[in-house]
Order: structure tokens, then C-alpha cells, then sequence
């Protein structure tokens, strides 16, 4: 991961500027990719990031919070490796369609404090989409694709949906279809082409499986994702862009081990109080609320860390002050 966060900062005041001046990029029909819910309840997947060559230098977690909220679905992706870089993305989004709410993703060096966040805030017609880079922040809207007889509604989903949305499609010989893609990092709306190519067995970490491999495709980049043939659909192994996902362990079905009591902060200089159950992280406009049991207990109260799994209350999404970095003592609620 270390070298795929330092390209994603270096590009990222690129991606921050170009947010203001891109927009869609073709005219495709997108079909109904997301057929049904294949989770039946909280889940907890812990993924080894593999480089070429078959060295882990980090780790991802994928939770699925399907009681975020009534009717709402919370989806978080948390990446980390031992060099203090970290890649955060939480999504809210319609419990049934996975119509998009809300999506924050963001990109941190501990070490050099340094902090990229994007940002998409859906309404009815309209994104918002925002780039905050060490605090200076573009912004644009975007119109949502409407909904006709040949675009289904929604014909859309955010790009940090990507690994829920294909657990979700035909897992069928031949299946093909299309949507567009959301994508607050470059502020632009494209279409993502989905193909069931076949059926293989995979064997990670996490065990042996039966698959279907799907092909996920852009006009610039194609990935490839192996789905679990049996319910729940999970994600065995993905390959996206250089990095290579293994299932390296299944957590609990029901409520993920890890869930704490609220603790309330309140940042100095700062009126915005911030509600967590995880024991670390600064705050990037976040509400933080579940962590992997591995992670339990570490991180001592004022330690600069990144969050671990979170919900969204502030859908800001921008870095406070410098000065609200280190986390003042923690109280208990």
C-alpha cells in the first residue's frame, strides 16, 4: 500500500483541481445491475492487500452495517499498512436499491500528517462533489443521471459502493450490464461495464472457494473480482488496479465484536461534538462507530491515528484545524 498511497498523493492536488472542470463521459444505456441484498445481516471481512510477487505489506477491512439507519445501509472500507499510511471510505446508502446517500473517502500520511478527503452528498437530482487537500477545498455539482424506461432509477452508484454493488448482481453465465459511476476523486460521472465471465476455484488465506469471476470495467482500467457462488456473495479476491485482495478471515454474522459504548468528543476551538465507539482517530468531519476486534484496546487516548470503522453524522467530510490533530483524553458516556 505504501506505494500506491504515495501516487495517490501525489496526484491528488491533480484529482482536487480537476474536480471543478470535469464532467460526465458518454451517453451509454445502463441496465438494473443490483438485483437483491445478499447480506442478511452485520458483517466483517478482513482482507491481506497482496503486491506483485505475493508480499502482504497491508491489510483492508469491508463492514457491512445494515442497521445504520432505517432503511439505510452503511458500507466501510478501511486500509492500512505498517508505514502509517491509510485509505478510510464509509458509504450510506438505501438499504434495498443502494441508492447512494452519502460517500466520504479519505487518504492519510500519520506520519507527515498530511490529509486528502472526498466527498458526495446526494439529493434527488444533484451530487455534490468535494476535494479537500491539507484543507484547501474544490467543489462542484453534478446532475444525476434520471431515470428512464431504459435506465433504471437508480442507474447510479458511488464509486466506494463498488464491492457491495457486485455482490448484488447475476451470478449467472453470460450476465451483463452497466451503470454509472460516481467518482468524487477526479468529478466525474462514467459507465462502469459488468461482466460474469466464469466460474473458479480460489484459494486464500481465509480458505477454498467456490467463484464466479467478474470482470469490472472502465474505458481506462480493468479490474477483476471473485464473488463467493455461495450466499452471502463475499468477496473472495478482487484485483484492483496493482493490488490484489485475499479473504483472510470471516467475522461475525450478526453485530461485529467491537461495538463500544459512545464516547463524546469535543474539540477544542471547534463547536462540532463528534460521537465514536472506536479508541482512536482524528476527526474528519466523521462519526466513527465500529472497529475489527483485532484492534481492540490499542491506541492510547491523544495518539495520532486514523479511525477505524465509522458512520457518518457531519457529511462535511473536511480535516479540522491543525491544532484538533491529537485527541484530548477521552470521556465515557
Amino acid at each position: 500500500m505504501r506505494g500506491r498511497l504515495w501516487i495517490v498523493f501525489a496526484v491528488a492536488g491533480a484529482l482536487a483541481a480537476t474536480l471543478v472542470g470535469c464532467g460526465g463521459e458518454d451517453d451509454a444505456v445502463v441496465t438494473k445491475v443490483f438485483a437483491a441484498v445478499p447480506w442478511t445481516g452485520a458483517e466483517v471481512y478482513r482482507y491481506n492487500l497482496v503486491q506483485k510477487g505475493g508480499e502482504v505489506y497491508g491489510t483492508c477491512d469491508l463492514l457491512t452495517n445494515p442497521d445504520f439507519e432505517p432503511g439505510r445501509t452503511q458500507m466501510v472500507q478501511r486500509c492500512v499498512d505498517a508505514g502509517g499510511f491509510r485509505d478510510e471510505r464509509a458509504t450510506v446508502a438505501d438499504s434495498q436499491t443502494l441508492r447512494p446517500a452519502s460517500a466520504v473517502r479519505a487518504i492519510i500520511d500519520s506520519r507527515k500528517r498530511k490529509q486528502t478527503t472526498f466527498t458526495s452528498t446526494y439529493d434527488e437530482a444533484a451530487v455534490r462533489l468535494e476535494a479537500s487537500v491539507d484543507g484547501n477545498v474544490n467543489a462542484a455539482e453534478r446532475d444525476l443521471p434520471a431515470p428512464t424506461e431504459q435506465s433504471p432509477d437508480p442507474g447510479y452508484y458511488d464509486d466506494e459502493e463498488l464491492l457491495w454493488v457486485v455482490r448484488g448482481i447475476p451470478l449467472r453465465d453470460g450476465y451483463e450490464g452497466a451503470y454509472k459511476n460516481i467518482n468524487a476523486g477526479n468529478g466525474r460521472i462514467f459507465t462502469v461495464r459488468i461482466a460474469v465471465e466464469a466460474r473458479e476455484r480460489v484459494k486464500v488465506p481465509a480458505g477454498e472457494f467456490n467463484t464466479w469471476k467478474v470482470r469490472v470495467e472502465t474505458q481506462s482500467i480493468t479490474q477483476y473480482i471473485w464473488i463467493d457462488a455461495e450466499s452471502p456473495h463475499r468477496i473472495v479476491k478482487a484485483r484492483i488496479e496493482r493490488l490484489t485482495y485475499e479473504l483472510a478471515s470471516i467475522g461475525t454474522s450478526s453485530k461485529p465484536k467491537g461495538f463500544r459504548k459512545r464516547e463524546t468528543t469535543h474539540f477544542p476551538g471547534n463547536r462540532k461534538k463528534f460521537t465514536r465507539l472506536c479508541p482512536r482517530g482524528p476527526r474528519i468531519g466523521l462519526t466513527w462507530d465500529a472497529h475489527h476486534p483485532e484492534d481492540a484496546g490499542r491506541a492510547p487516548s491523544g495518539e495520532t491515528q486514523t479511525p477505524n470503522d465509522f458512520r457518518i453524522r457531519n457529511q462535511s467530510g473536511t480535516p479540522h484545524a491543525r491544532n484538533s490533530w491529537r485527541l484530548p483524553p477521552r470521556t465515557r458516556v
